[in-house]
């Protein structure tokens, strides 16, 4: 018998309603899937594919980063072109072409102008963002004598988004970077002897390691000039003054010796000078050095290690020239004698004209001592300025005075209060490159202390006469300079000893 519970049915659940998927959901869905899988693509492909081979100017370094020539310049502006990226390394595709601009060292290291440069960038093996340089120490190129020439002036280069700017500074060059800083850095090198425009490029870290060597081209090889060492002692003569050069070496910065002046820093000479057969001492000199490239080498940066390009014979150019005190013949001489002193706060004006070599001397006036005005033509000028009034105060011959002076547009005017007379001529010269000066003596052909200045173009001489003197000779003097050229051996070594 079926119970009561038995007997009732059954009753299925109602059926849930199903909800319908929006098609966009699925659209979304797919193209980021698809991306991540993109993402995830380039990642696996930038990291696992093989090593990219290294184009003709780059090199692997030890540490598995690459080292790039991005250009080698010459001449005196420099321009280099380079890629960067400033991106992670799976946003390889994220690069950039930028430009900078360099200027050469200058005319104080080299004459020639032909400073080479050489530019070099570092990067991660498969991004292209600028990497460090804290670990570079020097670098160098083996010429074709197989000298190893260092580089000088590193220059780090930080480049951000919106500008570039070069920092001169000591080597290493530190590793801190600014948010978005990339680095650049370049080098100088001397003219040198290279085989057919070929050198070899050494780069070395802080250790001096080796740790990249490059075969390059120089973008235009400098001339060369085949020079040969002299023997010494050599002489050489130039219009009656005889040099003879005995000795030539290096010394240390505190030697110094007193058988030639002025002494270069780190160069020592020994000679002597004769003029008309007979040993003087009435001239100076100025000494340049330079190889056969135009490298100047007699100072402190290019005489010894740094710049120094392994050349046989260096040339050696003295410039010579009478010192003041010296006497100089009549040929280089034009006398007013016995010219007469003005009175005491007066001025005498004159227009005594010469012309000597080249140099025309053309006199002014002749103050006395005391308080003295007057005025004289000068160049006319458009425009004149308030500013050009000036008061000189000046001891003269350790005794006070004073000297003012105010022009107008065709006239200056001076108000002076010297115990001294003074003169004042004008010099005009004609492509001469030697002294031009003036002298006096007194009435007893005695040499007549004398202080110079100058005002807007003019020469002016204080002269120490004495109190009572009634006249005054003056010299006016043009001597040219002479000019010697030796062919030198560089020194190898720094020799420690003075001259004898």
């Amino acid at each position: 018998m079926k119970s009561d519970t038995d007997s009732v049915l059954e009753q299925p659940s109602a059926p849930r309603e199903k909800r319908a998927i929006n098609p966009w959901m699925l659209v979304v869905g797919a193209v980021v899937g698809g991306a991540v899988l993109i993402v995830v693509v380039l990642v696996a492909v930038a990291w696992l594919s093989p090593r990219r081979p290294l184009t003709e100017n780059e090199r692997r370094m030890p540490d598995g980063t690459v080292l790039k020539i991005e250009a080698v310049t010459s001449g005196t502006v420099h321009w280099c072109e380079f890629e960067g990226s400033s991106s992670e390394p799976w946003a390889f595709w994220d690069r950039r072409t930028d430009t900078v601009r360099d200027a050469a060292s200058g005319p104080t290291t080299f004459e020639n102008s032909l400073e080479l440069k050489i530019w070099m960038a570092r990067r991660a093996e498969r991004s292209s963002q600028l990497l460090p340089f804290d670990w570079w120490g020097s670098s160098s190129v083996v010429n074709s004598l197989g000298v190893e020439v260092a580089d000088f002036n590193p220059r780090h280069l930080h480049i951000e988004p919106t500008r570039v700017f070069m920092v001169d500074d000591k080597r290493p060059f530190p590793a801190t970077r600014r948010e978005g800083e990339q680095w650049l850095v370049n080098s100088s090198f001397p003219a040198f002897r290279t085989d057919s425009g070929k050198f070899r490029l050494r780069v070395k870290n802080t250790s001096g390691d080796v740790v990249a060597e490059f075969d390059l081209n120089h973008p235009s090889p400098p001339p060369f000039k085949d020079w040969h060492a002299e023997a010494l002692p050599v002489t050489k003569t130039v219009e009656g003054l005889s040099v003879t050069l005995q000795h030539f070496q290096r010394l240390s910065e505190t030697d110094r010796t007193d058988r030639f002046r002025p002494l270069l820093k780190h160069l020592g000479l020994e000679a002597v000078i004769t003029e008309n057969g007979l040993t003087t001492q009435d001239w100076e000199f100025s000494c340049h050095l330079d190889d056969p490239f135009g490298n100047a080498v007699g100072n402190a940066v290019q005489f010894g290690p740094k710049g120094f390009t392994g050349e046989p014979a260096w040339r050696l150019r003295l410039g010579a020239r009478r010192q003041s005190d010296a006497e100089f013949p009549a040929s280089e001489t034009w006398v007013l004698a016995d010219v007469p002193l003005p009175s005491k706060d007066s001025v005498q004006f004159r227009s005594d004209t010469h012309t000597l070599d080249g140099v025309t001397f053309k006199l002014a006036l002749i103050a006395g001592p005391g308080h003295v005005k007057y005025s004289i033509p000068a160049e006319p000028i458009a425009q004149p300025d308030n500013n050009l009034a000036q008061i000189l105060t000046i001891p003269v011959f350790e005794t006070p005075a004073s000297v003012k002076w105010d022009r107008d547009e065709s006239t200056m005017k001076i108000d002076a209060e010297v115990d001294f007379p003074h003169v004042t001529f004008e010099i005009t010269r004609q492509s001469f490159g030697g002294t031009a000066l003036m002298k006096a003596r007194n009435s007893q052909g005695e040499n007549v202390a004398t202080q110079q200045y100058s005002i807007d173009g003019r020469w002016s001489y204080f002269l120490k006469t004495e109190p009572d003197a009634k006249s005054i000779t003056l010299l006016f003097i043009v001597s040219r300079g002479r000019e010697f050229e030796f062919f030198v051996k560089p020194p190898e070594a720094s020799e420690k000893k003075p001259l004898p």
